[in-house]
């Protein structure tokens, strides 16, 4: 169990001697970007702290230095309001391009994300900000309580970052570290007005950039992939890595984040329910607003919100349900960053005891080194989650699977988004009865054989799950200048 005095310490200590050591660098970085400015049309790049480990900084001045052959890259941490306005003085005049006031994105509703992305923050900031959950009971206090969130964090929702930077006629674009976080509201920002977004190291697309909106990049992915043929030795190669995935014997490229996981030498599905839901979550406090543009992103708040709407409806229509926490949710609770989730988890534990007592429900919490494959084992199960990639190996079984978040795969045959549950068994054989297992599998395995293509097209070459570098890949640095050539005459 984890230490939580200790943690706080720890933490406090680490943040003072962290924010002080940003402090100096941001502006010294700002300063030194400002002091090299060219005629180069310019990137705008958001020096946040959270971006100053140091395989972070290593990776994204590798990019800069790239990314400087055709554009000027600004680093400049955009939450400081006395950066902005230098930065506008720097460009000689505060007049902005009237224009693109015309052309803004109408489909990005800016609002909608600052409050999804803000509340991600909030339980995810500190400890003393997940007391609420101590109080939760069902999925209508969690609703109740982000309706009376929003309404206290109403005037920081509006001010935050109600700027016109991005409308300036001399920037075309916005370097982003994630698409979560502080990063995707300024992403959006950026889109709004009609500029590019570049995306270093997406993990299904890799050096990959946006100047729409993200709908249309899982539609081209889609593409994409359905266009590809592979050839049989590299579908067999795929399957050999993807039944081994399945078994824990090995995780391979695609699932580059499991390598540290251990398979128990004892290990079993404790009671066999047929006719049953197997929900795998995702780590509650990583992101779960991850991609979010507008409402059709999804009608759940968050992973916590879905897990609790998922639970109510196994207990009110009385069917069996596994629960499978993220593999690595445990040793994100290790990291101290990601300790945040020991209270999901134990809130989560908190309401599911209760249920089980209250109505007698079967509801059984799976060790997350349970191999996936001893599913296939039961009769008819129905596979829930939020949008992991679970998904592809649930296809490749052959079990139906269901998403209720926007994700890469959701136009493929292993996956339905949704936010409808079977209510009966009468419901799930009709979902079996309407599946394609042989077209799910093929499309499992050919999502797979992309995702080890895309992984050996890494210019980084992750270590662990942490993302820390083990070493560059200077390959493929010809395919990003050429993507980088493009961006350049884009208008």
């Amino acid at each position: 169990m984890i230490n939580i005095k200790s943690n706080y310490l720890y933490n406090l200590t680490a943040l003072i001697y962290h924010e002080i050591f940003y402090f100096f660098v941001s502006w010294f970085d700002f300063f030194l970007s400002l002091k090299k400015y060219n005629s180069k049309k310019i990137l705008i790049y958001h020096n946040s702290i959270y971006h100053f480990k140091t395989f972070e900084r290593k990776k994204f001045n590798f990019y800069i230095k790239l990314l400087s052959k055709k554009f000027f890259v600004i680093k400049i941490n955009l939450n400081s309001k006395l950066m902005r306005i230098i930065l506008r003085f720097f460009f000689k005049s505060n007049k902005i391009d009237q224009k693109m006031k015309n052309l803004s994105n109408k489909k990005i509703d800016l609002n909608f994300i600052k409050q999804r992305i803000i509340w991600d923050k909030f339980n995810k900031s500190s400890y003393k900000n997940l007391n609420y959950l101590l109080y939760i009971k069902s999925r209508k206090d969690y609703l109740n309580f982000y309706k009376n969130f929003l309404k206290s964090k109403k005037e920081l929702i509006n001010q935050f970052y109600s700027d016109t930077i991005f409308r300036h006629s001399h920037i075309a674009g916005f370097l982003t570290n994630e698409m979560c976080w502080d990063d995707w509201i300024f992403s959006n920002y950026a889109l709004k007005n009609r500029k590019f977004v570049i995306f270093p190291e997406s993990p299904q697309l890799g050096f990959t950039y946006y100047n729409n909106n993200t709908e249309l990049k899982n539609s081209k992915l889609f593409n994409t992939i359905s266009k590809k043929n592979y050839t049989q030795k590299q579908l067999n190669y795929s399957k050999k890595l993807l039944s081994k995935s399945l078994s824990l014997k090995t995780r391979t490229s695609p699932f580059y984040y499991m390598k540290d996981f251990k398979r128990k030498k004892k290990n079993y599905l404790p009671y066999k329910h047929d006719y049953s839901f197997i929900y795998f979550s995702n780590v509650f406090v990583d992101g779960p607003n991850y991609g979010v543009q507008d409402k059709s992103f999804s009608e759940f708040i968050d992973y916590f919100d879905n897990f609790l709407f998922i639970l109510e409806h196994c207990e009110k229509y009385k069917i069996p349900l596994y629960i499978k926490l993220h593999p690595l949710s445990l040793k994100y609770r290790e990291r101290e960053e990601y300790s945040h989730e020991f209270y999901f988890h134990n809130c989560l534990l908190n309401i599911i005891n209760k249920k089980k007592y209250k109505s007698n429900s079967f509801i059984e919490i799976l060790d997350g080194s349970l191999p996936n494959n001893y599913f296939k084992f039961l009769k008819k199960p129905i596979a829930l989650t939020p949008r992991s990639n679970v998904s592809i190996e649930m296809g490749y079984l052959g079990i139906p699977c269901f998403t209720f978040f926007d994700n890469y795969w959701k136009n493929f045959n292993f996956v339905k988004k949704t936010n409808r549950l079977p209510k009966s068994k009468k419901d799930i054989d009709r979902i079996y009865h309407n599946y394609n297992s042989q077209h799910s599998k093929k499309d499992a395995l050919k999502v797979f054989s992309f995702l080890i293509e895309q992984n050996k097209k890494n210019i980084f070459l992750k270590k662990n799950f942490d993302g820390e570098i083990a070493s560059i890949n200077k390959k493929n640095i010809n395919e990003i200048n050429s993507i980088v050539n493009k961006l350049h005459f884009l208008k």
